[in-house]
């Protein structure tokens, strides 16, 4: 057999680090640390990006938001005050008769009271200017119905902020028109008050209000038309906003923010966040260049490289170092291999050798399902008799009936599975040996079978003895049973003698003792009489004594039906009777709710029959009589108790409480048998349960029980 096989996994850990050995594998490592670092490096790159950049856009719509805002109430201002001089009588009385030095007079008061308004003009109904402040002669009877602002505000006769337009007059520039209509008394439109807006006028309001660094913006109108911008210079014509057409191809305007690529080849992407003007329908747009959200994190991301490249280093010196010790203590291990497979080889041998099983090693036959001895200790060779020359042998050769107990179909399941069995003791026998054999087989790693067993002849003989002794008690025990049923038929039999037999003299003496006294009253004189009422009394007691004798043995023989028992009901039901015989008493009674317990409710009924009548009979004395039953928990059981405060008794004869005729107190002053406790004690005990009792003599006494 080569036990160094066996060996092979008390080397293992001289061996777990042999891969990391060659410098490719090494250089292996690194690189996959390299890989990792590297995307953990970009990982970190553009979670700190994505998180900057939605810093910077919820910034952004911020700004679109509140420049809205300020747009909408820079036009609301405009409006309420052209709305205020639309309702004056005297304006409205000069736009009715076309009075131009009168009109003229409000309109010059108008812009001088909201600075905001540049140039004010007049038409009427149809859009025919007929008088502007400043003077604008040029512009008197022309015909603008064909203009924006006149379109928007004669479609509803509300006020209305037009798209940015190019003047016709003056310079020409671009420039905003507020239309607001003038009714008369009767709500009919007399004319338009319109004010005139240059985008550089309001270019002057708009960048009073700041912008964060990087940020830039654009406010266009309802075409997508630049009013003002502060990333496009004014070329003073109508500029269209490179990224509106982006914009619309959302669909919804619920997509504040939005990415577009910068209008020039080759520059990066920008990101656009939108803001509505929704009185008047134009569009604020705040937008920056990737590159100055990149630009902000440029220390963040300078740290991490830095981070992760001293990282790398230190993890590829450790790798490098700890190849070194590992190729280093290989080199050791490799010189103190040989001295450790020595010495575990003369441990395995010993070991093989010195145990008090038999061991034998079998080498499977190739293509066969033949297996042959290579190898048996010498214990495996005195247990099975066999001499050296067994080397080589087939095993069926040396052990013919081993395929007969089934040893050799578990050789082959063994060798197949490499799964460890057990094999019972079982017989074999051929022309040489017979033996109770118990085995158990293994695989080594070299693909052979061991077989460790043992002789266990002489415990089967020892077993076939104390089957033999068991059978006998098993006999004995049948005939030791069948005379007690004997006995106790018999006991039946003297049971009904006693009952029959006993009674009918009993009750012979109690009968003529009662007609003596009832006919011979006057011929027997007061001794006489009270000689008669001693034997009445004498008999009956002793008819008791025999009831109570007969029901103490039927305790030991009823057959026990086992069920739920409600003892707060039986309690009840019992004190109620006993106070329908006493009628005269007052007796207290405190009962705990909700007990109950399992046993036979007969036995049960006659155990508290017997407490709770002596209860009551022991508090006969006690004017303020009172009776408690409850439960108590004692290590997890429950134990139900009677309690009185009766006359009690001294507890240092509380050991004969429960025999036969023991008691404590005279016939005298209190009347029974002594039978009563021994029959609790006996339902207790048939119940598998214990009763104690505790008492002080004046006090009352406490009876416990558990079943």
């Amino acid at each position: 057999m080569d036990l160094r096989r066996g060996n092979d996994k008390e080397h293992q850990d001289d061996t777990t680090y042999l891969w990391f050995m060659p410098v490719r594998h090494t250089v292996l490592v690194i690189g996959l640390v390299f890989v990792v670092l590297a995307v953990l490096t970009v990982y970190l790159f553009s979670e700190r990006y994505r998180s900057t950049r939605d810093k910077f856009l919820r910034s952004d719509r911020e700004t679109a938001s509140t420049f809205s805002l300020v747009l909408e109430e820079h036009f609301s201002k405009v409006i309420k005050g052209m709305e205020s001089y639309t309702h004056r009588p005297l304006l409205l009385e000069a736009v009715r008769r076309r009075n131009v030095k009168e009109a003229k007079r409000h309109l010059d008061d108008l812009r001088k009271t909201n600075p905001e308004i540049n140039i004010l003009a007049v038409s009427d109904e149809k859009g025919v200017v007929w008088m502007t402040s400043p003077g604008r002669p040029e512009t008197y009877g022309k015909d603008f119905s064909h203009r924006d602002w006149y379109k928007g505000v004669s479609r509803s006769w509300c006020p209305y902020v037009s798209n940015v337009l190019l003047r016709v007059t003056g310079e020409k520039d671009p420039a905003v028109f507020i239309a607001v209509p003038v009714f008369d008394k009767g709500d009919k439109v007399t004319g338009v008050l319109v004010s005139t807006q240059r985008t550089v006028d309001l270019e002057k309001f708009i960048t009073r209000m700041p912008l964060e660094e990087g940020e830039s913006i654009t406010i266009v109108d309802r075409n997508g038309y630049i009013v003002y911008s502060s990333k496009f210079p004014a070329t003073g014509k109508l500029d269209r906003y490179p990224f509106f057409d982006a914009f619309e191809a959302l669909g919804t305007e619920q997509e504040r923010s939005f990415s577009v690529p910068e209008p020039h080849p080759g520059r990066d992407r920008r990101y656009v966040s939108h803001a509505g003007l929704d009185d008047i329908g134009w569009h604020v747009f705040v937008s920056r260049s990737r590159g100055s959200i990149n630009a902000s994190s440029t220390g963040f991301y300078f740290q991490v490289f830095a981070i992760m490249f001293l990282l790398f280093l230190t993890i590829s010196m450790g790798l490098i170092y700890l190849r070194k010790r590992v190729v280093t203590q290989q080199a050791l291990s490799q010189l103190d291999g040989e001295r450790r497979l020595r010495e575990s080889e003369r441990r395995y041998r010993e070991l093989f050798y010195t145990t008090r099983s038999g061991v034998a090693v079998y080498r499977p036959v190739p293509g066969t399902e033949s297996f042959v001895i290579t190898d048996m200790n010498s214990r495996a060779r005195e247990i099975t008799c066999l001499s050296a020359d067994y080397a080589g042998k087939d095993v069926c050769e040396v052990f013919p009936e081993v395929g007969r107990i089934g040893l050799l179909d578990m050789f082959r399941r063994v060798r197949d599975t490499g799964l460890a069995e057990s094999c019972p003791a079982v017989l074999y026998k051929d022309e040489k040996i017979e033996l109770w054999v118990e085995s158990q087989v293994y695989r080594l790693p070299s693909g052979e079978i061991v077989a460790v067993f043992d002789d266990v002849s002489e415990q089967k003989r020892s077993e076939e003895r104390i089957r033999k002794l068991n059978e006998e008690l098993e006999l004995r025990v049948a005939e030791r049973t069948l005379q007690l049923e004997v006995a106790n038929k018999e006991l039946e039999a003297f049971s009904y003698s006693v009952s029959h037999d006993l009674r009918a003299p009993l009750r012979a003496i109690d009968g003529f003792s009662q007609a003596l006294l009832e006919d011979y009253h006057d011929v027997v004189d007061e001794r006489g009489r009270d000689y008669l009422v001693r034997v009445r009394a004498g008999s009956q007691r002793m008819a008791q004594l025999i009831d109570d004798l007969l029901r103490l043995s039927r305790m030991s023989r009823m057959d026990m039906q086992v069920g739920t028992v409600d003892l707060t009901a039986l309690v009840r039901r019992v004190f109620k009777d006993l106070g329908e015989r006493e009628r005269g008493r007052s007796v207290k009674l405190a009962v705990a709710e909700g007990i109950e317990v399992t046993g036979d409710p007969e036995l049960i009924a006659i155990l508290i029959e017997n407490l709770l009548g002596n209860a009551y009979k022991f508090t006969r004395n006690n004017a303020d009589a009172r009776i408690e039953f409850g439960a108590i928990d004692e290590g997890g059981r429950r134990v139900c108790f009677i309690r009185d405060n009766g006359v009690g008794f001294d507890m240092q004869y509380a050991d004969k409480l429960f025999g036969p005729f023991q008691r404590l107190h005279s016939r005298a002053d209190f009347e029974g048998t002594g039978i009563g406790l021994a029959t609790v004690a006996r339902i207790v005990h048939r119940h598998g349960g214990m009763i104690r009792a505790d008492a002080e003599e004046g006090k009352g006494a406490t009876f416990y029980f558990a079943l």
